[in-house]
């Protein structure tokens, strides 16, 4: 498991870090301070973890953001309640709707072969054919829109 560089930090760097994070979020209107960045917040914890050379990796914006959830209430009191690494898993459930192209093949007896999409083409109305009764030969996938994402409640992996 990746760990943060943050975790070398001392407490007291932790803290300037904290602050300064809190201050960038309030400063710019941010209304939960609490909660663990996103779009919009984002670029006010970047901002400061390039000031302590850390990039913005999501192992360490997931550490910093814990930190302040931990100490935000008791104001950051040294030694800072600090959180604990832990392997997690979810599922994640992706609702699509895939524009695809697939090119079976049919073998189809005939006397001519000027006959054979006309036979296919009755045999589908009459419903005694389909077009993947064939054999798969290609398979490109031309667009795909996101219709949903569900996120699964994580648990302690295995």
């Amino acid at each position: 498991m990746e760990r943060s560089k943050l975790e070398n930090f001392k407490d007291v760097i932790l803290v300037q870090i904290c602050k300064k994070i809190i201050k960038q979020l309030q400063d710019n209107d941010y209304d939960d301070i609490l909660a663990y960045p996103d779009i919009d917040s984002y670029l006010y914890y970047e901002n400061i973890l390039k000031m302590f050379s850390v990039d913005s990796e999501s192992i360490n914006l997931d550490f910093i953001s814990s930190i302040i959830k931990l100490n935000y209430k008791n104001n950051f009191e040294i030694p800072l309640k600090r959180p604990n690494l832990v392997e997690y898993q979810t599922v994640v459930d992706v609702s699509e709707t895939v524009y695809q192209t697939t090119s079976f093949r049919h073998v189809v007896n005939s006397y001519s072969i000027t006959n054979v999409n006309q036979i296919l083409k009755l045999e589908e109305e009459i419903g005694d054919w389909a077009p993947w009764d064939g054999n798969v030969v290609n398979r490109e996938v031309n667009d795909t829109e996101w219709n949903d994402i569900i996120f699964n409640k994580p648990r302690k992996a295995n």
